[in-house]
């Protein structure tokens, strides 16, 4: 649980929260945009106080609503922007993510408070095997990272089916952090195996041309360390800050890249990208300057901060449901369309072979409200954007709750909703704090009928490949020993 002397600190935050809606205020926005901001702050902040750090449902919870409006209210602060300036509709739209956020948080309550039971599985190992299961967690990642950055994934069945083995490298570092905090021994070795598995982290980052494997990394690192060591709320905000910076830094080197990755080999995509970061400012240079060519041919419609801000509109999804609210208005809801995909896209290729590899819920939403045609792109389009261009109102009021809690009760009926109670938790976190975030209906429906049931079953893998006699020879041999001991014993009579 959060100490009291956490709880006194966030005063500070709340303080902080009030200054910069005065500071709005000052500026010109309209009174209840920012107000609703900042109040659904406050209430995530103190909701995650309250639970303790290692309540799941209170920590996406917090996720959730700082990249919906908590980024926005600072960084438009920052830029000397009113909270409401460049929104199409900012009093509607505001009061979409308040009745969004609350059903989020009703899903979370309903779950947290009502479902009494001991979860079904259990992650009691000791040490060594978690150093085994460390091993083949890296194992299983590693090829199917290079499988992924070899072929397209968007384009290709294969590397379609082995990219949900990509995340096992984020499961190999945190039980080789789990396994040094509870190893005696060899824990110079594990220390260096801790340093390989990151760096590895960091050349598939280049090599995939993706941000997220090094931030998740250092997210998974944070979080062991948050359960084997106290970590005030302070130091969590300077390591969500060092994660936004360092996603600010690879932003210009990653989107240079990606327009003409597929003709890179991995080495090559390695190297360019390092030459990009030594001379960073000139690649930040000729970032913007794309940015400005989109903005002028009329491809450019995520206006919230006035100029192309990449990084930035991934962490202010007020600007997303604007953009949706306003598609809705126009072209009215897409519901049922909607419903459609999404279950379509959980169905096995081997079963609709015709299903395209590269659907994504954000390029045919924005498709479909005539604002950008460009599939395989992964536009994204968040869960209270999208549940209002579906069903309006009555959509933001109650799918956001369907989904969150069918979320949470799966995960609190394998592992509990404690991350200390389960590493395997904390592995969840990593790969699904993202997507709790920028996912759609489709999204959603894919991670609890398919992406969370993969995932045990690989983590079941590892558990089982982790006790063949390669890696259990000393435990083999000390069985053989009591074996022979027992046999060797004189009978009675």
């Amino acid at each position: 649980m959060i100490e009291v002397k956490d709880i006194n600190k966030s005063y500070y935050f709340y303080g902080l929260l009030f200054v910069a809606l005065l500071a709005h205020l000052g500026l010109g926005s309209h009174f209840l945009p920012p107000t609703l901001a900042v109040l659904l702050s406050f209430m995530a902040i103190r909701t995650f106080l309250l639970y303790g750090w290692f309540n799941i449902g209170a920590l996406f919870g917090l996720i959730i609503v700082m990249r919906y409006v908590t980024v926005p209210v600072f960084v438009k602060l920052v830029l000397g922007q009113p909270f409401d300036l460049y929104l199409i509709y900012p009093l509607q739209t505001s009061l979409v993510i308040l009745v969004g956020i609350l059903s989020y948080y009703a899903g979370f309550f309903f779950i947290e408070h009502t479902f009494k039971f001991r979860p079904i599985l259990h992650d009691k190992i000791e040490g060594e095997r978690m150093l085994k299961m460390s091993l083949v967690s890296y194992a299983l990642g590693f090829f199917a990272n290079i499988t992924a950055a070899t072929v397209d994934l968007r384009y290709d069945e294969v590397v379609s089916y082995s990219h949900q083995f990509a995340s096992m490298l984020h499961l190999a570092l945190i039980l080789s952090i789990s396994a040094y905090f509870r190893c005696a021994s060899r824990r110079i070795f594990i220390l260096i195996w801790i340093g390989f598995i990151f760096l590895s982290e960091v050349i598939f980052t280049f090599a995939l041309n993706v941000r997220t494997p090094v931030v998740e990394a250092l997210i998974a690192i944070f979080l062991c360390f948050m359960i084997d060591k106290n970590i005030s709320v302070k130091k969590f905000m300077v390591w969500g800050v060092i994660c936004g910076l360092i996603l600010l830094f690879l932003t210009p080197v990653i989107l240079n890249i990606r327009e003409y990755k597929e003709n890179l080999s991995i080495s090559e995509k390695i190297s360019s990208s390092v030459d990009l970061m030594l001379d960073w400012n000139a690649t930040q240079s000729k970032f913007s300057e794309s940015a400005a060519l989109e903005v002028i041919s009329g491809n450019y419609f995520m206006d919230y901060y006035g100029f192309p801000a990449n990084i930035l509109e991934r962490f202010s999804h007020i600007n997303h449901v604007d953009v949706l609210v306003d598609g809705a208005e126009r072209y009215g809801f897409v519901g049922d369309k909607l419903i459609e995909q999404a279950f379509g896209r959980i169905v096995p290729q081997v079963i609709a072979p015709d299903k395209p590899l590269n659907y994504s819920e954000g390029d045919w939403l924005f498709c479909e409200y005539g604002l950008k045609c460009l599939y395989g792109n992964y536009l994204t389009a968040s869960l209270i954007g999208v549940s209002y261009a579906a069903w309006g109102w009555f959509g933001v009021f109650l799918t956001p709750f369907l989904m969150f809690a069918t979320l949470l009760l799966l995960l609190k009926s394998l592992y509990g909703l404690n991350v200390k109670k389960s590493i395997f938790l904390v592995y969840f976190v990593v790969i699904l704090n993202n997507q709790i975030v920028e996912g759609g209906i489709a999204s959603y429906v894919a991670l609890i009928f398919r992406q969370i049931p993969q995932t045990i079953f690989s983590i079941y893998l590892v558990y089982l490949f982790s006790s063949i006699s390669i890696f259990s020879s000393k435990n083999k041999s000390a069985r053989h020993h009591v074996t022979r001991s027992i046999e060797s014993r004189p009978t009675v009579g």
